[in-house]
């Protein structure tokens, strides 16, 4: 049998994307436990007592979930949150992009007019830079999601978005800090939050979530598309975190940034692991090549050695030996037969 050359193959790198590098971040109601007033979110870490609650606990709001209501309130811009830290990697050619979901809830009393706050910073080498909405400042610095909201009675201000990209180059711990409401007026008002996504993007907002490597043959042939989970991700440098199912490199155990230098022998082969792989096999469909299924008798007491190829010196290929190597293999040991499935070998000067 023969198998066509390629003209062009098409390999695709999915890279699995997460919706956030946070975890918990939907506050789906399995993420909590406790019960009647106690209740932990899994992966947030108090501080202050929030007394943070699935927000479909309130009998008032049981047709709201997924979400979390922080039943605490302040009249001040105090510590009152919930918060998680992720280790983040950034470059000057990537940027975050910062989403969720908002309200709040008033149980009682008249209409209450509260602020809704968020914090997001990033301790690099022990400077902190906290986003303000549009940029980076070393100053603390809160995002005022939500100033002067007025909640009627006994009212749910319904979910509002938030959307906003952060720019720049910034390396270390990210802290994502809820708060509780800031309430004016004397009464009770909570806060309310859901989807608290955190993505890496390219510097155009967008998620990347795979790239695609060509491979094109001088020749007439089929077309193969191909695609691979591998990690090793060009367009990110927090593949790693937002990857949910690719390829991970570890070192003593830990997991580290995927490169990509992949290189098996150094030199000029130290490229990422898409392009090897489309390399190689567009470098084996390059021209026609041989299908066997052959049948072997073994005549001596040793077994068949099917460690290596076999090779047609008399029908040669451009003055060269064709070399087959054994694709599948069955063997029978009372007739002592191989039945062997053989593909053929093109030689190239560099294999993976």
């Amino acid at each position: 049998m023969i198998a066509p050359q390629v003209k062009e193959l098409i390999l695709t790198q999915d890279y699995g994307v997460r919706e956030s590098i946070l975890k918990t971040w939907e506050f789906n109601f399995e993420d909590f436990t406790g019960a009647a007033t106690s209740w932990d979110v899994s992966n947030w870490t108090e501080a202050v007592t929030p007394d943070p609650r699935p927000i479909s606990n309130s009998s008032a709001l049981r047709s709201e979930d997924p979400g979390v209501l922080l039943h605490s309130t302040t009249t001040s811009s105090g510590n009152v949150r919930i918060y998680q830290d992720v280790d983040v990697l950034t470059s000057a050619s990537g940027s975050f992009v910062v989403a969720f979901d908002y309200g709040a809830y008033n149980p009682t009393g008249g209409s209450l007019t509260a602020t809704i706050e968020v914090e997001i910073s990033i301790d690099e080498s022990g400077t902190v830079y906290y986003f303000t909405g549009y940029g980076w400042n070393v100053t603390p610095t809160r995002i005022p999601i939500s100033e002067n909201l007025t909640v009627g009675a006994g009212d749910f201000s319904g979910w509002n978005s938030y959307k906003k990209g952060i720019d720049g180059s910034k390396t270390g711990t990210m802290s994502v800090n809820l708060y509780a409401a800031i309430e004016s007026g004397g009464g009770t008002i909570y806060s309310t939050f859901k989807n608290v996504k955190i993505q890496y993007t390219n510097n155009d907002g967008q998620v990347v979530e795979s790239i695609t490597y060509n491979v094109t043959n001088a020749v007439n042939g089929q077309i193969i598309e191909r695609s691979y989970m591998l990690g090793d991700g060009d367009d990110f440098d927090n593949v790693l975190l937002m990857s949910k199912g690719a390829v991970n490199v570890y070192d003593s155990g830990d997991e580290v940034a995927s490169s990509r230098s992949w290189s098996t022998r150094g030199g000029g082969e130290a490229d990422p692991i898409i392009e090897l792989v489309g390399g190689e096999i567009g470098a084996q469909f390059a021209r026609p090549k041989h299908i066997l299924d052959l049948e072997l008798y073994e005549q001596n007491n040793d077994f068949f050695d099917i460690i290596g190829n076999l090779q047609d010196d008399l029908n040669q290929y451009s003055g060269s030996d064709r070399v087959f190597i054994i694709n599948r293999a069955t063997y029978y040991v009372k007739m002592r037969k191989w039945n062997l499935s053989l593909n053929e070998l093109i030689k190239i000067s560099c294999q993976v």
